[in-house]
């Protein structure tokens, strides 16, 4: 009777275990997630300039005081781009992930589609004004 009862204990502990695992976050998630990224990417190279006077080489050079290391890729396991120059004295940051696919377009991208349409798109953020985002239902950050 005694094994029957561990073995009870231990069918429902299992099913509590892996009930309580991390579901893989949706594409729609992940687009969701990437959009966060990007404005995170423009605000440390924000935060570069204004500290070294200069725009970073590489998103690592904004490692450790601008950026965390584990923030420099997108959800997909890609490293993020950019782009940034100063434009009539004003900052010009680009931010870009090429999605799910991984395939980055290039920067003369313009448009816009559907969270539900996301699958292989390519997000680029201008600091502010996204060229080429993704719409959907109003995001909750």
């Amino acid at each position: 009777m005694k094994n029957v009862f561990i073995s009870i204990f231990l069918v429902v502990l299992t099913s509590l275990v892996f009930s309580q695992q991390e579901k893989k976050p949706t594409l729609e998630q992940q687009y969701r997630f990437a959009v966060s990224g990007l404005y995170g990417i423009c605000t440390g190279i924000s935060s570069f300039y204004v500290a070294e006077g200069k725009f970073p080489e590489k998103l690592e050079d904004c490692v450790p005081l601008h950026l965390g290391k584990d923030t420099l890729k997108d959800p997909w396991g890609n490293p993020y781009l950019f782009k940034a120059c100063l434009v009539d004295g004003k900052e010009l940051i680009l931010a870009a992930t090429g999605g799910s696919d991984g395939v980055f377009l290039g920067w003369e991208q313009k448009g816009q589609y559907l969270f539900k349409d996301c699958k292989g798109k390519d997000i680029i953020l201008n600091y502010e004004d996204f060229f080429n985002p993704p719409f959907g239902p109003k995001i909750d950050y």
